[in-house]
C-alpha cells in the first residue's frame, strides 16, 4: 500500500492558507484513494474532534509530543515523527512512501524523513519570497528566505506549485524545465451560492487583515475605495446601490494582537477602521469588521452573501480568497498580480471578474491614487448593474466547473507521483456485479399500454453508471420511510376514504429527486400482486390504450408521469373510459412537478371531462413531503444506497460519511448522488457539487466511448448531443437526431460520423428506443445548463424553439428550460434572448408550459415580448388572443404587456375609420381587456381610466343597437364598478352595480340559460356594495336573492356552480351576522364550511383558503 505522509502546524484553517490547502489536499487523497493509499498528517496538536473529522476522511492525525518552538518544522520534528509512526504500529514501505512538505513551513521535515527513513520528498511551493518579502519586510529577509527555499527545493525528490505564477516563480528559482515543476490547481470551494442577488450592496474583503500585511493585502485600499465610491455615488446620485446604505464586511481584522483595545478606544482597530472610512467617504459608512474565523460555514455564509469581493492584493501566489469568492459566484475585483488572475488569464476568462493592478507606495496607508482610483471606479461598475456582475461570476463558475479537489489530487498521483493506482472503491476480486432484484419484476400482461421498470443496471451491458440513479431501474430498496405514503394511496385505491367511485383521479406532486416514481413503481407492484393491472402509461394514442386496457377486465392502476404535459392524452383517456361501461375498479395517479393553473384549469379544457375533475372522484394535489428531515435518517439513507450501489458494482464498500446536512439531503436522489460518486472517490456536498461531479464523471465514459470515432473534440460533441436530446426528450433515429443537430451545428461533422455517435451513446444511456433524455431528471437539467453557458447555447435554443421545431420539442425544451430558470438564474440572458428570437414561433407553447409549470419563465418572456418588433407582437398577439380569455395570475404581466399593445393597435386603425361600429366596438373590447388586466395587476388607477373609456364607447354603441351591446355594457358597467370599488369609490360603485343589476335581470327574464348566472353575480356584487356602504338591510335582501339562484344553479351542475353557492353561503351568513341574526348566519355558515370542507378534501390547492375562510366564518 502506497503511504503519502505531510507535515502540517495544525489540521483545518489554523494559522492560514497553506494549513487549509492541507486539510483540503490530503482529504481528497483519503477520500479519493480509501483502500490503496495511506493518508497521515503528522501536526503540532489535534483537538478529538479534529481527529475524528480527519478519520472521516480517512487520514490519520499523528501528533507530536511536543510542539516546535517556532512555526516551522525542522529536522526535530521528522524524526520525533518517526518515533511516533514506529510506536503506533503504523506499517510503511519505504519505497511506496511519499513525505510531503510544504514550502520553508514543514520542507525541511519531509526531507529528513526521507533521509532517516528512506521513500521520495514533495515540496509544494506556496509563496515566492524574491516577489514580495523587500516590500513587506526587507531584502536582507528575501534574500534570506528565499535562499532556504531555493536550498530545500533543490534537494526535494518532487517539486509542485500551486498556480501558474508560483509554477514560474519556482521553476526561476531552482533553474528547472517547466514540466519539471507539477502545476496544482487547487479545488473550488464547496459552497452553495445565493441563488438571487442581494438588495443592499454589500462588499467583502477576507484574509490575514494584520499590520504586518497591510503592504501586500491592501485592506486599506479596499476600505478607502469603497469609502470614495460611497461619496462619488452619492454626490452623482448614481448608482443607487452606493447611496442606500451599502455595506462593508471586513473578515480577518487583527483584534489579538491589540488584547488591550477595550481599556484604550486609541488601540481599537474597529475604530480605527472607522475612522479611515470616514476620511474617505467623508461621513460614517456602515463597516463591519470581523475577526478571523476557522469556521468556514460562517466564513462562507458572510462571502456568498456579497454583492462585490475583492482582493486587491500588491501580490498574492495564488490567492484562495479570490477562489473562494469565484466558488461562491460572487463578482471579484482582483489584482492582477495574484495567481489567480494569471490562471483566467491563461484560459481567457479575464473577463469574466473585475482586474486591476496595485502599484503600492512605500508610505502609509501604502497605496497609489491610481490605485484608488481604479478600484473605486471597479466598485461603482459593479453596484451599476449588480445582476449583470452576479451574472458574469456564475458563467465563471460554469467555466471552472472540472477544478475540483477530486480532480486535482488525481492528477497528482498520476502525473507527479507516477502512482499505477485507481481512484475510489477497489473491485472485489470474488465478486460479481449483482443488481438488485425489483420486488415481483413483472412483464405487463399482453398488448398492454402500461409499462413497470423490468430493465436493471448491470455493470456489463455498458451503461452509464449514473443510470443507476434512475428511479425506474429501482437498485435502492424501497425505503420503509415511505410507508405512510404508501398507505395513504393504497386507502384511495380501495375506497376507505369514503369517495366510492368507479374512475378516481389523484394529483401526486413534488419536486424532483423526492421519489414521486419510486413510489408509484413501488405501489405498483404491490398492486400486482393483488389481482390488479398496473403500470406507467406510454405516450401512444389513449383511445387505443383504454380499447386495450379494457379488454383485461381487471381492476386498473394507471401511472401518468409528467402529467402537466401529457394533459390532452389524460382528457382523452377519461373521455374513453366515461363512454365505457367497466365494471371494475379504475384509478388514475397522476405525477407532476407541481399543481397550480393547469391543475384549476384542467376541467374546463373538455366538457365531457369537466364533471369528473371538478367532482368529488377526482383529488389533489398531495404534496410528497421531504423524506429524511434528520442526520440520523440521512446517514442510514446514504449507507443503503452505498450498499445498494456497492453490490450493483462489485465493488468495496467506503468507509467515512460526507456531510449530510445540506437542505438538499432531505430528497433521495441527492442521498443516492452522493453514495454513488462516495464509490468512485469523490465527496461533493452541495447541490451543484454533486450534479457537476456526476457530470465530470460521464464526461470520462463519453472520451472513453468515443475514441474510436476520431472525433475533434468528442466530449464536446457528446455533450451537445445530449444536451439537444434532454431538451427535446429524445430522438428515435440518428436521423432525426441529426436533423437538429446539424442546424445547431451546421458542418461540424458528417452524418455517417454522426451516426456512430447517436449509436454509442445510445448504448450509454438505455430506453426503449433510440437516444434518451439524460436521466434522472435533474442530472438532465444540470448537463443543458451548462451547455446553454457556452458558444453554442443560444444555437441549441434556437434549433429546438424555431419554427422548424416539432411542437412537442417545443413544448418540451421550454418545460426543461423553466425548471431550470428557478435554479439558475445566470441562463436569464441567454434564456431571453432565446424567447425573443423564437417568440412568434413557439409563443403557444411557452404560454402553455409557463402555466403548466412553476417558474420563471413568464418574467422572461414579459421582457422578451417588450424586445419584440411591432410586427412580431402583432403575429404573438393573433396567436395568444384565446391563450389570455380566461385569468391567468402567473402570465398577468405579460397578458397586460399584450393587451397594452392590442389597444395601441386597434386605437390607431380607429383613428383611420372613426366612424367603423365595427373598429368601435372592438376597440372598446380592448379597453375593457386591458382595463380587467390592469385590476389584475392591481393598477386600480389605470383600471378605472381604461374600464371608463370602454364604458362610454359601449354606451354610445348600446344606443345605436341595444340588442347587440347591451350585455357587453351591462358587463362594463361591472367591471367599472369593480375597479371603482377598488380605489374605495364605493357611493359610485354601487350606483354602476345597481345598473348592471337593472340590465342582467331583464337579459335573465330573455335568456335565463345564458344570463342567469350573470344576473346572480349581478345580485351579489350589489349586495356587496351595499355592505360596504353600511346598508345592511338592503344587502342581506339582495344576498338571499343571489343565494336562492345560486342554490339552484348549483343543484343543475354542481360540478361548476357548488363554489359559488358555498361562497354565497358565506356571504349572506356574515350580513346576518351584522345585522346580529347569529342563529341563523351560523346555519347558513355551517353549510357553507361543510361544502369547502369536501372541496379542500378533493382540491386543496384550490379550496383550502375557502376552507379556511369558512372555519373563521363559522367560528
Amino acid at each position: 500500500m502506497h503511504s503519502l505522509i505531510a507535515f502540517a502546524t495544525q489540521w483545518g484553517s489554523k494559522f492560514g492558507g497553506i494549513n487549509a490547502f492541507n486539510t483540503d489536499f490530503l482529504s481528497a487523497f483519503g477520500v479519493a484513494y480509501p483502500t490503496q493509499l495511506k493518508v497521515i498528517c503528522i501536526v503540532s496538536s489535534a483537538t478529538e474532534a479534529e481527529i475524528a473529522d480527519a478519520k472521516n476522511a480517512n487520514v490519520t492525525l499523528v501528533t507530536l509530543p511536543y510542539p516546535p518552538s517556532d512555526k516551522l518544522f525542522t529536522e526535530q520534528q521528522a524524526n520525533t515523527a518517526i518515533d511516533e509512526l514506529t510506536k503506533q504500529g503504523i506499517p510503511l514501505t519505504p519505497d511506496l512512501t511519499i513525505w510531503l512538505g510544504h514550502d520553508r513551513i514543514s520542507g525541511r521535515a519531509a526531507l529528513q524523513a526521507v533521509k532517516k527513513f528512506g521513500g521520495r520528498s514533495a515540496l509544494i511551493h506556496h509563496m515566492s519570497y524574491e516577489a514580495y518579502e523587500a516590500y513587506a519586510e526587507d531584502s536582507h529577509s528575501a534574500h534570506s528566505k528565499s535562499t532556504e527555499q531555493r536550498t530545500l527545493f533543490e534537494q526535494a525528490d518532487l517539486c509542485l506549485a500551486v498556480g501558474p505564477s508560483l509554477h514560474s516563480a519556482l521553476c526561476d528559482l531552482i533553474d528547472v524545465k517547466s514540466e519539471q515543476v507539477h502545476h496544482i490547481i487547487p479545488g473550488l470551494a464547496e459552497i452553495d451560492p445565493r441563488k438571487n442577488t442581494p438588495q443592499k450592496f454589500n462588499a467583502f474583503i477576507s484574509g490575514r487583515l494584520s499590520d504586518d500585511a497591510a503592504r501586500i493585502k491592501q485592506a486599506h485600499l479596499g476600505i478607502a475605495a469603497f469609502a470614495t465610491a460611497i461619496e462619488q455615488a452619492q454626490n452623482n446620485q448614481a448608482p443607487e446601490k452606493l447611496i442606500n446604505q451599502p455595506k462593508l464586511v471586513l473578515r480577518g481584522v487583527d483584534f489579538e494582537s491589540r488584547l488591550d483595545y477595550k481599556q484604550s478606544q486609541s488601540t481599537n482597530p474597529e475604530l480605527e477602521l472607522l475612522q479611515f472610512s470616514e476620511s474617505y467617504a467623508n461621513q460614517i459608512i456602515t463597516l463591519h469588521a470581523l475577526p478571523y474565523t476557522q469556521d468556514r460555514t460562517a466564513l462562507y455564509s458572510d462571502l456568498k452573501s456579497a454583492s462585490a469581493a475583492m482582493m486587491p492584493s500588491w501580490h498574492e501566489g495564488f490567492g484562495l480568497v479570490a477562489w473562494e469568492a469565484i466558488a461562491a459566484c460572487v463578482p471579484l475585483i482582483v489584482s492582477t498580480q495574484s495567481g489567480v488572475y494569471q490562471l483566467l488569464k491563461q484560459q481567457g476568462l479575464e473577463g469574466f471578474v473585475y482586474p486591476i493592478q496595485v502599484r503600492g507606495k512605500t508610505v502609509t496607508p501604502f497605496f497609489h491614487d491610481d490605485d484608488l482610483a481604479n478600484l473605486t471606479k471597479a466598485v461603482i461598475h459593479i453596484a451599476t448593474n449588480v445582476d449583470a456582475a452576479k451574472q458574469k461570476s456564475q458563467l465563471l463558475k460554469t467555466n471552472l466547473a472540472a477544478y475540483t479537489w477530486s480532480a486535482c489530487v488525481e492528477e497528482v498521483a498520476k502525473e507527479c507521483f507516477k502512482w499505477n493506482i485507481e481512484k475510489g472503491s477497489p473491485k472485489l476480486e470474488t465478486a460479481t456485479a449483482q443488481p438488485p432484484q425489483l420486488a415481483n419484476p413483472r412483464q405487463p400482461l399482453g398488448e398492454s399500454p402500461l409499462t413497470l421498470p423490468v430493465k436493471q443496471w448491470r455493470s456489463d451491458l455498458g451503461y452509464a453508471e449514473s443510470q443507476m440513479l434512475r428511479a425506474d431501474f429501482a437498485l435502492v430498496p424501497f425505503d420503509p420511510g415511505r410507508q405512510t405514503d404508501l398507505d395513504t394511496l393504497n386507502t384511495w385505491l380501495d375506497n376507505q376514504d369514503g369517495n366510492d367511485y368507479p374512475i378516481k383521479t389523484r394529483l401526486l406532486t413534488g419536486a424532483g429527486g423526492l421519489g414521486k416514481t419510486r413510489l408509484a413503481i413501488e405501489l405498483c407492484q404491490q398492486r400486482m400482486n393483488s389481482g390488479w393491472h398496473c403500470g406507467f402509461l406510454n405516450r401512444e394514442d389513449s383511445e387505443q390504450s383504454w380499447a386495450k386496457l379494457k379488454a383485461l377486465q381487471k381492476p386498473l392502476l394507471i401511472v401518468i408521469d409528467y402529467a402537466e404535459t401529457r394533459q390532452e392524452t389524460l382528457l382523452n383517456l377519461l373521455k374513453a373510459q366515461l363512454e365505457a361501461d367497466y365494471p371494475h375498479t379504475v384509478r388514475l395517479l397522476l405525477l407532476a412537478r407541481g399543481g397550480g393553473e393547469w391543475w384549476d384549469q384542467l376541467p374546463s379544457k373538455d366538457a365531457e371531462c369537466e364533471a369528473l375533475l371538478n367532482g368529488y372522484a377526482t383529488s389533489g394535489p398531495y404534496v410528497l413531503p421531504e423524506l429524511y428531515l434528520d442526520q440520523d435518517s440521512r446517514q442510514q439513507a446514504y449507507r443503503n444506497a452505498l450498499a445498494a450501489y456497492a453490490i450493483a458494482t462489485g465493488r468495496q464498500i467506503p468507509s467515512g460519511i460526507p456531510n449530510l446536512s445540506g437542505e438538499h439531503f432531505a430528497k433521495p436522489l441527492y442521498l443516492q448522488m452522493a453514495a454513488l460518486l462516495a464509490l468512485y472517490g469523490e465527496r461533493p456536498i452541495t447541490a451543484l457539487g454533486l450534479t457537476q461531479s456526476l457530470l465530470n464523471h460521464e464526461r470520462r465514459y463519453w472520451q472513453e466511448t468515443l475514441k474510436e470515432l476520431g472525433l475533434i473534440n468528442p466530449q464536446q460533441q457528446a455533450q451537445d448531443l445530449l444536451a439537444l436530446t434532454t431538451l427535446s426528450n429524445g430522438f428515435k433515429t440518428p436521423k432525426q437526431a441529426y436533423e437538429y443537430y446539424a442546424k445547431a451545428n451546421p458542418g461540424l461533422i458528417s452524418q455517417p460520423v454522426f451516426n456512430q455517435l447517436f449509436n454509442q451513446l445510445e448504448l450509454l444511456y438505455p430506453g426503449t428506443q433510440g437516444l434518451q433524455s439524460i436521466q434522472p431528471d435533474i442530472l438532465g437539467e444540470a448537463l443543458v445548463a451548462q451547455s446553454l453557458q457556452l458558444t453554442t447555447g443560444m444555437d441549441l435554443l434556437n434549433v429546438v424553439l424555431g419554427k422548424s421545431a416539432e411542437k412537442t420539442v417545443q413544448h418540451h425544451a421550454l418545460t426543461v428550460l423553466a425548471r431550470l430558470s428557478l435554479h439558475a438564474p445566470e441562463l436569464d440572458s441567454v434564456l431571453m434572448r432565446a424567447i425573443q428570437n423564437n417568440f412568434v414561433a413557439c409563443c403557444l407553447e411557452l404560454v402553455d408550459v409557463a402555466v403548466q409549470t412553476h417558474s420563471r419563465l413568464p418574467e422572461l418572456a414579459q421582457l422578451a415580448f417588450q424586445l419584440l418588433t411591432p410586427q412580431q407582437k402583432s403575429q404573438a398577439a393573433v396567436l395568444l388572443e384565446k391563450r389570455f380569455e380566461h385569468e391567468s395570475i402567473c402570465l398577468a404581466e405579460l397578458a397586460y404587456e399584450m393587451a397594452f399593445f392590442i389597444k395601441e393597435k386597434s386605437a390607431h386603425r380607429l383613428q383611420k375609420k372613426p366612424t367603423d361600429i365595427q373598429l368601435l366596438s372592438k376597440h372598446a373590447a380592448d379597453l375593457r381587456s386591458l382595463a380587467v388586466d390592469a385590476s389584475r395587476l392591481g393598477i386600480a388607477i389605470d383600471a378605472v381610466n381604461f374600464g371608463g373609456q370602454a364604458l362610454q364607447i359601449f354606451k354610445q354603441l348600446r344606443q345605436r343597437d341595444q340588442v347587440q351591446f347591451e350585455p357587453d355594457y351591462a358587463l362594463s358597467l361591472s367591471n367599472y364598478a369593480s375597479h371603482l370599488s377598488d380605489l374605495g369609490r364605493n357611493d359610485e360603485a354601487a350606483d354602476y352595480t345597481q345598473q348592471a343589476l337593472v340590465i342582467h335581470e331583464r337579459l335573465a327574464q330573455q335568456r335565463p340559460d345564458r344570463f342567469e348566472p350573470n344576473y346572480a353575480t349581478s345580485l351579489n356584487n350589489y349586495a356587496n356594495c351595499l355592505s360596504d356602504l353600511g346598508r345592511n338591510d338592503e344587502a342581506a335582501d339582495y344576498a338571499q336573492q343571489a343565494l336562492a339562484k345560486r342554490e339552484r344553479l348549483a343543484q343543475q351542475r354542481p360540478d361548476r356552480f357548488e363554489p359559488g353557492y358555498a361562497n354565497s353561503l358565506n356571504n349572506y351568513a356574515n350580513l346576518l351576522s351584522d345585522l346580529g341574526r347569529n342563529d341563523e348566519a351560523a346555519d347558513y355558515a355551517q353549510q357553507a364550511l361543510a361544502i369547502h370542507e369536501r372541496l379542500a378534501q378533493q382540491r386543496p390547492d384550490r379550496f383550502e383558503p375557502d376552507y379556511a375562510l369558512s372555519l373563521s366564518n363559522y367560528a
